[in-house]
């Protein structure tokens, strides 16, 4: 991999991670008030959906590029792969969930009917409910509306990518053996509601986490040299955005999220060239995962408290917007530092070995 696709991807990974936040901290879907302001629609739809959710995609596409950057594949390097996969993914996945799950024990000692997340009383967990709180929850309340997915509803990505990781053998012989048309096929598949989303499996996430593959193994950069193209990416963008919302083509769909993701990848490889990267970069960088890990406690807290305000003007609930994930963030900022000071060695644990960067 070149210095400056590992230096992009550095800089852009705080970046994502405050969007993921931004997704989760959409005041809109927990007060009523600002539910029903048109212009807050407009922008929750365009800015918090459309632009902030690209990082979940764009997330993929790095960890496809990463698995690969290579540019080659074989027993040795897929057992190195899953080997720093098991530090970086699994151990993080198990710690954070069992961190989630013995939370809201106590919580549901100390409040009668707690039933954040789980709609069960922890005490009364079968065997197969404590794997099932690691894997789907809806298998332990048989609740539809309840997340398919992990107790950290967040961690439904690692779970992918765990999953995705194990399939990396056939993705590899696929893509070397049909190159762009398996890219293609993936998009067929993803519309075709043939292969239904199951936990640790979603056909239109396995495309972008393949699309970043394929760039890895076919030795594609994804970067260009001029602003004026950057600039002709997020007019087309734009462009098919205007398109889509009068169409509804769920192909257009799956192009417009690609050029998306491959503008923001050019944006930012436009301004690290020739940049140095500075210590905070790399601090925040190093910060990402456990930022990622953590917020929902903070989101959680303040959108609670915000979601009876009453709200009369657009403004003042996008100012809400923005001061939920500022909090967010930066409470989430504060116990890494904290973390990194008194318990690092923990801290290294529940950060995937993040510290120190790995692929």
């Amino acid at each position: 991999m070149d210095k400056l696709a590992s230096q992009s991807i550095r800089n852009l990974r705080f970046p994502l991670c405050v969007a993921i936040v931004m997704v989760h901290s959409n005041i809109s879907i927990y007060n009523e008030f600002a539910a029903q302001n048109p212009i807050v629609n407009i922008f929750s739809d365009f800015f918090i959906i459309k632009i902030c959710f690209s990082a979940v995609a764009l997330f993929f596409f790095i960890s496809g590029y990463l698995f690969f950057h290579e540019g080659k594949f074989n027993r040795d390097i897929f057992k190195k792969k899953m080997h720093n996969r098991i530090y970086s993914l699994l151990i993080p996945y198990i710690l954070w969930n069992a961190i989630c799950l013995v939370t809201i024990f106590f919580l549901q000692q100390l409040i009668p009917n707690f039933n954040l997340l789980v709609h069960k009383q922890i005490s009364d967990f079968s065997i197969s409910d404590f794997f099932m709180a690691f894997w789907n929850l809806q298998e332990i309340s048989g609740i539809s509306s309840d997340q398919m997915g992990p107790l950290v509803d967040q961690f439904w990505f690692i779970q992918c990518l765990l999953v995705y990781s194990l399939l990396t053998p056939i993705i590899y012989f696929c893509i070397k053996q049909l190159g762009i048309l398996f890219i293609i096929i993936l998009v067929i598949l993803s519309m075709s509601g043939f292969i239904p989303n199951v936990p640790g499996f979603k056909i239109v996430y396995l495309y972008y986490f393949c699309l970043g593959a394929y760039f890895s193994l076919t030795k594609h950069h994804w970067y260009i040299s001029s602003h004026r193209n950057i600039s002709f990416i997020f007019g087309t963008f734009i462009a098919i955005y205007i398109i889509l919302h009068m169409t509804h083509c769920p192909y257009l769909e799956f192009l417009n999220e690609t050029i998306l993701i491959l503008g923001i990848l050019n944006l930012v490889s436009y301004f690290t060239k020739d940049r140095k990267t500075t210590p905070l970069s790399i601090y925040l960088s190093n910060a990402s995962f456990f930022v990622f890990a953590i917020h929902r406690y903070f989101t959680s807290i303040a959108l609670n408290i915000t979601s009876h305000i009453v709200f009369y003007y657009s403004w003042s609930v996008i100012l809400c917007f923005m001061a939920i994930t500022f909090f967010s963030v930066v409470s989430s900022l504060i116990v890494y530092g904290f973390m990194d000071k008194y318990t690092h060695r923990l801290l290294l644990i529940l950060n995937g070995k993040r510290i120190k960067d790995s692929t």
